[in-house]
């Protein structure tokens, strides 16, 4: 499985979710867009997403916290 998160270094929401893979032992990719203002815009634009985390999973685009959990649930992460 390959995760990719899209965090910024003040975020809670992010916080939590890379808590819950560490907890977990789950490898992941962090890409901070904190101070990448043109790779935030480009990702918003492409996701219609408009917070942080913005979560893919092998390439499929999951959505935010929220949606990271239900997925998760439902996935049996």
């Amino acid at each position: 499985m390959d995760i990719k998160l899209y965090v910024k270094d003040y975020c809670p929401y992010c916080k939590a979710v890379m808590n819950y893979l560490d907890g977990k032992n789950i490898a992941y990719t962090k890409v901070e867009v904190s101070d990448k203002p043109e790779i935030y815009a480009k990702l918003k634009q492409e996701t219609g997403h408009q917070t942080v985390p913005q979560v893919f999973i092998d390439g499929k685009f999951i959505g935010g916290s929220d949606d990271f959990k239900v997925y998760a649930k439902e996935n049996n992460i």
